[in-house]
């Protein structure tokens, strides 16, 4: 949105800062949107065009959920009910793209009621149409590293999971979900084009990761490439003095050599000696 600094009628906020200015300044969603509705507060992008386009998802520890968007220099807020975002097209358009992906299904892709018999044309079966493996209920999901295709693959992803494998109690299973659905969206370096300007300026990829609990204060963040999570205990944090700490991005800093640790429990290695013909006894055993 096109803003004037120096206006006396509202405040400027960079956009790049908003989410600092959101973190600093409130406490629910509620008053998030009171405030961006008030008139008071301009959020200025100073990038050209549709490239300035900026989504945020907003949630507090009550389990609020809102995306924010800027359309034609006019904020727009959405309940996030499906409880998912990207980046472009906006975000009522990516809600209703789910409905294109109908088909898929949270059940088998067994297809019974279709079968016909094929005599003895095919090996293993003698009817078609007949699963040959699994995974076929997901049949045309999307896995490029587009925005629509994220939206919905992780609308699927989860839903589906939930529906066949719901998470048990404990908060670790439901972050353990969120891990696998993060980690089958991962863009690598180069996936969706050359660096513009070598490793100076790198194309999009999946530099960092989060995983959140607003209602208890649990942060985790990852690298690119380090994947060990490292954990934040926010509440216990003083919010008043400033605070570091170094995040590794050194992939061999997410490894666990366990050499030593199998070394010491070592035993005899004749177990692996060769076993001859007329061993089968020994074998057996």
């Amino acid at each position: 949105k096109h803003c004037n600094p120096l206006s006396k009628e509202y405040t400027t906020i960079w956009s790049a800062m908003l989410p600092n200015w959101i973190l600093a300044t409130f406490s629910t969603v509620a008053e998030v949107k009171d405030a961006i509705n008030s008139g008071k507060y301009c959020i200025y992008n100073p990038v050209p065009g549709r490239s300035a386009n900026s989504h945020w998802s907003i949630a507090d520890a009550e389990g609020n959920s809102i995306v924010l968007e800027y359309e034609r220099g006019q904020a727009k807020i959405y309940e996030n009910y499906v409880g998912v975002m990207t980046n472009d097209p906006f975000y009522p358009w990516q809600v209703e793209n789910i409905n294109t992906y109908i088909s898929i299904t949270s059940k088998d892709a067994s297809q019974k009621d279709l079968r016909v018999k094929t005599g003895d044309q095919l090996a293993g079966t003698d009817e078609v149409p007949k699963v040959m493996g699994h995974g076929f209920n997901t049949f045309g999901l999307p896995g490029d590293p587009s925005p629509p295709s994220r939206f919905v693959k992780m609308f699927f992803e989860r839903q589906i999971a939930i529906t066949n494998s719901p998470p048990k109690k404990k908060m670790e299973d439901w972050l353990t979900l969120v891990q696998g659905i993060l980690n089958s969206i991962f863009i690598t370096k180069g996936l969706t084009g050359p660096d513009t300007l070598g490793h100076y300026v790198e194309g999009d990829h999946t530099a960092w990761a989060t995983l959140r609990i607003p209602k208890t204060g649990f942060y985790a963040v990852r690298t690119y490439e380090n994947m060990r999570w490292y954990t934040i205990e926010t509440r216990k944090l003083d919010w008043t003095k400033a605070s570091s700490h170094p995040i590794s991005h050194d992939i061999r800093d997410g490894f666990y050599d366990v050499t030593n640790a199998l070394l010491s429990q070592s035993k005899d290695p004749s177990f692996l000696h060769v076993k001859t013909q007329g061993d089968e006894a020994s074998f057996l055993q």
